[in-house]
């Protein structure tokens, strides 16, 4: 729960404020023509003066066309859009969700018994330390993966992000059942190694199409060396 809140927070958050329409900057140009249209000479002509006040009807039209282009952004394109970023967040948030649960369940009913019993290298980090460091890179690659979703998707690029992403979630997942729920640290190793390679892959493919996103996913990559190297390490001393 505390995932889908944090994320669901930053994404309303941006969600809030759509893009503007260019129609309001169009209409204030045309307006200041307008206004510009009527001299403000006080010896003029009584026809240059009637064709003058002729010219600033079109432009009233054009004033009163922008007011009902205002409210209909107002009243149906920002809602739509919003509804819009809400479910793209939830598309983001949903397999970030999902590959915790399912991590979780695999790990934690082995945490007192097998994984307390094993031989583990000096730089082993305290159990309580795992839950919120995990939460936060959780939250991390959601946000991430939903600035990605959010990109129009003609965009070059954007497919194969996706792909990469949802393909080290799904290595995240078996990593947790190969380690922790079959015991087997060599197994764990040869999904952790493909694990990091991919992540790192998705750093860089979406480098390339939102610089945010791939930052987000820096510290996971982070941390997920540090599990190579802890996952490693336990396999050696553990014959």
């Amino acid at each position: 729960m505390l995932v889908l809140q944090l994320v669901t927070t930053l994404v309303c958050i941006q969600a809030r404020e759509p893009p503007r329409l260019r129609f309001n900057s169009i209409g204030r140009k045309k307006r200041s023509l307008c206004r510009s249209a009527v001299p403000g000479q006080q010896s003029v002509d009584a026809k240059v003066v009637f064709s003058r006040i002729s010219e600033t009807k079109p432009c009233r039209h054009q004033e009163e066309e922008d007011h009902r282009m205002e409210v209909l952004s107002n009243a149906v394109i920002k809602p739509l859009l919003y509804r819009k970023s809400v479910a793209l967040a939830v598309l983001a948030i949903a397999p970030v969700v999902l590959a915790a649960a399912l991590g979780n369940l695999a790990t934690m009913p082995n945490i007192d018994g097998w994984y307390s019993a094993l031989a583990k290298p000096d730089f082993t980090p305290p159990n309580w330390l795992f839950a919120p460091i995990w939460t936060t890179l959780y939250c991390l690659m959601a946000y991430a993966f939903y600035r990605i979703l959010h990109l129009r998707s003609e965009t070059q690029g954007r497919t194969t992000a996706i792909i990469a992403f949802v393909s080290q979630l799904a290595l995240n997942v078996l990593w947790s059942f190969a380690f922790f729920s079959a015991h087997n640290p060599l197994l764990g190793l040869f999904v952790i190694v493909p694990l990091e390679i991919l992540i790192v892959a998705s750093i860089v493919i979406f480098a390339r199409l939102d610089r945010v996103a791939a930052i987000c996913l820096w510290p996971y990559a982070a941390w997920v060396a540090i599990a190579t190297l802890l996952n490693a390490s336990i396999w050696l001393l553990n014959p």
